[in-house]
């Protein structure tokens, strides 16, 4: 296609989300290793089923959000069946939506495992990290930390719309921290959230509904 993607089931423009750095930077800790091939090359290269994205006539940046090719183009989504199968509809794609997956069951596994243990790694979160990383065809490993656990929540969950709130739970969002990204707080480079952020506000119609409702902090 002119887009330099394989075909995705449909007969409309493709006009998928675009892939941050620091999403690149899950599969390629240097974003210059990332190569500028399809997604079924681009998992080759990457050591990992999960790196569904194309870099084809991209760049690893998102620029300044202006241009087509800023940023790899996010492929883990598609109108193509797993088994084959006819797409029931080319103009409107749809798909299934996972209420729970087991790869999150398994993190949960290694995640309190590991809390639980004083962030020491143990062997109920190694064998659990290994049940997804198995799976992924990525490298296994004898120890694991904290923050291979929040990397991984990346890795397996990316655009399926939970990482704001494991960012919460691992204190890396709103407040002071170290852990940064490109376009955080709505800059390019990346800016503070502030904390009050980790909660959402109540919604205006319920605080005019009830006048016993009191709105978060700062809202």
């Amino acid at each position: 296609s002119d887009t330099g993607m394989n075909p995705w089931g449909s007969k409309q423009g493709w006009g998928g989300p675009h892939c941050r750095q620091a999403m690149v930077a899950k599969f390629f800790p240097n974003v210059n290793d990332a190569p500028s091939v399809l997604e079924d090359q681009m998992v080759v290269a990457a050591k990992d089923d999960r790196a569904l994205m194309c870099g084809v006539q991209r760049s690893t940046s998102t620029g300044d959000n202006m241009s087509f090719t800023d940023g790899f183009a996010c492929a883990k989504f598609s109108n193509i069946r797993a088994d084959n199968g006819l797409t029931s509809d080319t103009d409107n794609p749809d798909m299934d939506i996972p209420l729970l997956r087991m790869a999150e069951a398994y993190l949960i596994v290694a995640e309190a495992s590991i809390r639980a243990n004083n962030g020491v790694s143990t062997q109920e979160t190694i064998d659990a990290m290994h049940e997804i990383r198995k799976r992924a065809n990525a490298a296994e490993s004898d120890s694991y930390t904290l923050t291979d656990i929040r990397d991984e929540w990346a890795r397996e969950f990316w655009f399926e719309g939970r990482r704001r709130i494991d960012l919460i739970r691992f204190g890396d969002f709103g407040g002071h921290t170290d852990y940064n990204w490109d376009w955080k707080g709505g800059e390019k480079q990346g800016t503070e959230i502030k904390e009050f952020r980790n909660i959402y506000p109540i919604p205006a119609n319920d605080i005019n509904a009830n006048t016993n409702l009191d709105q978060n902090p700062e809202y």
